[in-house]
């Protein structure tokens, strides 16, 4: 049963909520992914999705562009569909909101209205800035809780917004992919599409670039234009259910799922139910999300055990290593010691 957040939880997106403008996407993929192998009606199986009804006012929930994606994934032959999907949402099908986005003052801009507006452009995957030194990294999670599809959402999200950021800069820009997956065989098409600069087998999964690259004026800047076409969605919020409990667990650990329940307007058991429909419980999101940031604190970041321990509430040393080597496989100084 969908989620409305007039109704029933309030300020979050759900799978169900159909907001997302999904009119681009669809096409992509169609179009994508049919010279590869895949039958059109059967990519529409399952989805609830009829073209002849498609409009680019039409939202869509976020399972049934999964469902899409899924049928998608399965039916080609081809191991560069994600990317190639994400290559052209950034060319072919790009969106008019996209698009004006080319008009920002720079990346540091069009990154605040992308956020101000995901739902046009990144429905599955959220962006979490942290700085490292002179640099700003961004950890990507998966946003609506499809674990099959997790790979290709991310590489279908990276390769759309390595794309943009070279269209609206007019130049590439110093950009780090790091992912946590193994070293593929297809090394080539993650080079293309995401730049030499791709790292695998990382703890988890980052966008990384120098904080001077936000900076970088684009050539076509026209302030007035940008966004225009997302105004609509002032209204809607613009963080998914599993972003707030992850967010919950980092910012108030005490939280327990009826804390957050109650803060959302409805009961402990619709939320756990929520969450099964996400594929996920509460408990996994606080160790997911008490473990990535283990990673960032210390593997990332390199702060010290005391440090370490200061951010993420635990109270004493002894008690932040075992917490440390339950969450992530590794003691505080491996882990210090795992990315360069």
């Amino acid at each position: 049963m969908g989620l409305s957040y007039e109704t029933k939880m309030k300020g979050v997106v759900s799978a169900t909520d159909k907001v997302v403008p999904a009119y681009y996407l669809v096409n992509a993929a169609i179009e994508v992914a049919v010279p590869r192998g895949a039958n059109k009606d059967k990519l529409l199986r399952g989805t609830g999705i009829f073209l002849e009804q498609l409009t680019p006012e039409s939202r869509l929930s976020a399972h049934q562009c999964l469902t899409l994606l899924a049928n998608v994934q399965s039916q080609c032959n081809s191991k560069d569909v994600s990317f190639l999907i994400g290559k052209s949402l950034a060319d072919v099908w790009q969106s008019p909101f996209l698009r004006s986005l080319g008009h920002a003052k720079n990346l540091n801009r069009a990154i605040k209205v992308l956020q101000q507006y995901r739902w046009h452009s990144f429905p599955f995957v959220s962006f979490r800035r942290h700085r490292v030194n002179d640099s700003l990294v961004w950890v990507i999670e998966n946003t609506m809780g499809s674990k099959k599809l997790a790979n290709f959402l991310t590489e279908m999200s990276l390769s759309l917004l390595v794309a943009l950021i070279k269209q609206w800069a007019g130049r590439r820009l110093d950009l780090s992919c790091q992912l946590d997956q193994g070293r593929p065989r297809n090394i080539s098409d993650y080079e293309t599409y995401l730049g030499l600069n791709t790292g695998f087998g990382s703890p988890v999964v980052t966008l990384s670039m120098p904080e001077s690259s936000l900076f970088y004026e684009f050539p076509n800047t026209r302030a007035h234009v940008v966004a225009v076409e997302a105004r609509v969605d002032d209204f809607l919020p613009q963080q998914s259910l599993l972003d707030l409990v992850r967010f919950a667990a980092i910012t108030t650990p005490s939280k327990s799922q009826s804390d957050v329940a109650a803060e959302l307007g409805v009961s402990a058991a619709t939320l756990k139910r929520s969450l099964c429909d996400h594929n996920t419980s509460f408990r996994a999101l606080q160790e997911q999300a008490k473990r990535q940031q283990a990673f960032i604190l210390l593997a990332l970041q390199k702060l010290n055990n005391l440090q370490g321990a200061s951010r993420m509430s635990v109270n004493d040393l002894p008690n932040f290593r075992r917490t440390i080597k339950r969450l992530t496989g590794y003691t505080p100084s491996e882990l210090r010691a795992l990315l360069p």
